[in-house]
């Protein structure tokens, strides 16, 4: 399909070259891979498209589980608003995978405005020292200095795109062997080493993993019974009777030893998205695996949200700081953008056009080069055509403070305020009221609440990383001491007071006065 070309659906737009969902004027909130996975199947209607064409098509040469169809399905029907059991879009065909049932073929429209690369590329601008320790990181598993590396960063900063970016280049070192393991947020204990199965069962399934398969068969029997595929009925079988009764300890043992011989015959990278839903089986089995002393090729990838880890009291965090002070890991942190990294990725995307440094500015004051937030705001433009295309040359036609915050990048927002105790989301909202930089006295005295209650609520937050910074400390007439906080991102200010009706606006603004 062409990707200068839109395709409508009912009342949808998709807009494959800016990835972006539209319904209206609305812009949706779909991130690549299930955006991907909506292009793909609206352009076969009525075709059924089996889950392995998806992965194949979608995930490429990346190994993957069948589970993060269901994640990028999911993610399609809530955009959508539909029901997997009323579907008006989206069928589910048994087993075999999914078939679009739109009512005949999206048609496409007019090309498409924006002949630039969007949230895949902006990512990138600025990414070259992450991906240089990844790479460093890699060129010591490759000499048998075992690695485990944790990726990390806020929501929506770029941790996924860095390592996609960085799969890429694994996939050129065809020696390689990649694994890829999804965690899942799940409500309940969940199933023990999800991540780990999905990374193991993926690799046996590809052309070269009998290897693999084998060697799960040889060494590690108690896993190789839940990978579907690896083994044939009789086997399966025999080896159920075995694994039957075996301890935690057992498993953990059997596949560490199964990983280390694969990786004597081939490097191993496998990657973990999302630690901060890990089950804690799968925590023990990479601690275990980062602070074994025999040389292995093994690079362990985990990308995580030190925020959330935070706020759950999640064991990521102890784990962590226990493989830090033994340096068996190391970390990747994902920062954002400064502005002439900004500036970069606007000189890149509006080749050779005169405003380029003015909107750097604009966006970046707007959206403190959050990777996410930049993105979409700079879609926003072009969509409203604040910037548009007048002949071979981009014009920034109007304010860029005329257009609103992207209805994505408000949701996204407002699921991490839901997130909190009802409580410091009243906080936050009264913070919004007093500005992007607030004294905590003036917020407590606003929400009629004890000032140290109000302080050491305010510094929790801070301390997670959630919304928050200290900015430094006031003091009143009257003698008191107030420390002060800023908001993270003007944003977060902006969507936490869209949050507040207006007549309680109106009583905080008297109170804050």
């Amino acid at each position: 399909m062409d990707s200068a070309h839109q395709l409508v659906f009912g009342s949808f737009r998709l807009d494959p070259h800016a990835q972006q969902l539209w319904r209206g004027e609305e812009a949706l909130g779909l991130q690549a891979r299930p955006l991907a996975v909506l292009q793909y199947l609206v352009a076969r209607p009525g075709q059924v498209v089996t889950k392995e064409e998806l992965l194949s098509a979608i995930w490429g040469a990346t190994s993957v589980s069948k589970a993060v169809l269901k994640v990028a399905i999911r993610a399609i029907r809530e955009a959508l608003g539909e029901q997997a059991n009323a579907p008006q879009y989206i069928e589910t065909v048994g087993r075999t995978g999914y078939r679009y049932i739109g009512g005949g073929a999206a048609h496409p429209t007019a090309p498409s405005a924006p002949e630039v690369e969007t949230a895949k590329g902006a990512c990138l601008v600025g990414r070259e020292p992450e991906l240089a320790q990844l790479q460093d990181a890699l060129a010591h598993a490759l000499q048998g200095e075992r690695q485990l590396v944790f990726v990390t960063g806020e929501p929506g900063i770029g941790k996924s795109t860095l390592v996609d970016l960085f799969q890429r280049h694994l996939q050129s070192l065809q020696q390689t062997a990649v694994g890829y393991g999804q965690c899942v947020e799940q409500y309940g204990e969940g199933e023990p080493y999800l991540p780990i199965l999905e990374a193991l069962s993926r690799l046996c399934r590809q052309a070269d993993g009998k290897h693999l398969g084998s060697l799960l068969r040889q060494y590690a029997p108690t896993w190789a019974v839940s990978m579907p595929g690896v083994l044939d009925e009789t086997e399966q079988e025999m080896l159920f009777t075995q694994a039957q009764g075996a301890t935690r300890e057992r498993r953990l043992r059997e596949l560490v030893d199964a990983i280390e011989i694969s990786c004597t015959q081939r490097p191993l990278v496998l990657v973990f998205e999302d630690l901060h839903w890990s089950d804690y089986s799968t925590l023990e089995l990479l601690s275990y695996l980062a602070q074994r002393r025999e040389r292995a090729r093994l690079m362990l990838i985990g990308t995580y949200r030190p925020e959330e880890v935070l706020l759950r009291e999640h064991p990521l965090q102890g784990m962590r700081q226990e493989l830090q002070a033994r340096q068996c890991c190391r970390e990747v942190a994902v920062e954002l953008f400064t502005r002439p990294q900004v500036e970069a990725y606007l000189s890149e995307r509006f080749a050779n056009s005169p405003f380029v440094g003015e909107l750097a500015a604009a966006v970046h004051a707007r959206t403190s080069g959050h990777a996410l937030f930049m993105v979409n705001l700079v879609d926003a433009l072009v969509a409203q055509e604040v910037i548009r295309r007048e002949g071979d040359q981009w014009q920034l036609t109007s304010n860029v403070e005329q257009v609103g915050i992207p209805e994505n990048v408000q949701q996204l927002i407002h699921r991490q305020v839901e997130r909190l105790p009802e409580e410091e989301q009243r906080l936050l909202e009264g913070a919004s009221v007093a500005g992007t930089e607030f004294e905590v006295a003036t917020v407590a005295a606003a929400l009629q609440r004890e000032l140290d209650s109000v302080e050491d609520a305010c510094e929790q937050l801070a301390w997670q990383g959630l919304f928050l910074e200290e900015s430094g400390v006031a003091e009143w007439a009257d003698g008191t001491v107030s420390g002060q906080y800023r908001f993270r991102h003007i944003l977060y200010q902006q969507v936490i007071y869209g949050r507040i009706s207006a007549a309680r606006q109106v009583r905080l603004h008297r109170l804050i006065q």
